[in-house]
């Protein structure tokens, strides 16, 4: 299995959708358009703006693992000067990523309080 479809799983397993979605669904127009970053790197929808609950929960996975990846990915390789599409350190970029903070903050806390039974 790869590290990418561990992180996928462990998300599954561990995260309540229900409580993300609750994250997600004051910041709907956010995350229903495609999110454009100061140095190039842009964002896919997560969701769509008519979805409701159910929706997400049918939907979420891969989507949410995989944009915080892409999101990863573009933070960390921003300081490679050969990197394209990357998110920049701007002020913009700050607020336009702390909508994302709160459904990450319930994936770090659900993951360091699962135990299997």
């Amino acid at each position: 299995m790869s590290d990418e479809a561990k992180i996928i799983a462990l998300i599954d397993r561990v995260s309540d959708p229900q409580e993300i979605w609750n994250e997600i669904e004051p910041h709907i127009k956010l995350f229903s358009t495609e999110t454009q970053f100061d140095g190039g790197f842009h964002l896919a929808p997560l969701v769509k703006a008519e979805w409701k609950k159910e929706d997400f929960i049918a939907a979420w996975m891969p989507k949410l693992p995989d944009s915080l990846r892409k999101i990863r990915n573009a933070l960390v390789h921003s300081r490679e000067a050969r990197m394209v599409n990357v998110i920049a350190p701007t002020r913009m970029n700050y607020i336009t990523l702390r909508p994302w903070i709160e459904p990450l903050r319930l994936i770090a806390y659900h993951t360091m309080l699962y135990r299997e039974i």
